[in-house]
């Protein structure tokens, strides 16, 4: 019977050593934390978008029918819709009450 020696948690084989970014899953996760990534750096991540061309000044029917207030108007700019925080349902109220069809909801693939 051969014993081989056990290598260490954080240590790589060969061949990859050279490939990693980094020595840890810890070490991964601190880095992680710490740069922004993707979702939380590009504005048009935000699930429901607000044409701002054909949302109508003081309508309001998104807000209302949204049941978890994600919407709200902007009082003290163009007092037109936009999302307030990502809370989104995506049960495609918003979208489907307003009457000029200023709102798309974009569902993430792993719902659909």
């Amino acid at each position: 019977m051969s014993h081989s020696v056990p290598r260490a948690a954080s240590a790589a084989p060969a061949k990859v050593a050279g490939q990693l970014k980094f020595s840890s899953e810890k070490e991964a996760a601190f880095v992680a934390r710490q740069t922004p990534n993707r979702q939380t750096t590009r504005v048009f991540d935000v699930p429901v978008v607000v044409d701002t061309e054909k949302c109508i000044t003081g309508c309001h029917i998104c807000v209302e029918s949204c049941p978890v207030d994600c919407l709200a108007i902007d009082v003290g700019g163009t007092g037109k819709s936009h999302m307030k925080f990502d809370e989104c349902w995506y049960c495609l109220a918003c979208e489907v009450d307003c009457p000029t069809n200023a709102i798309t909801v974009k569902i993430p693939y792993l719902i659909r």
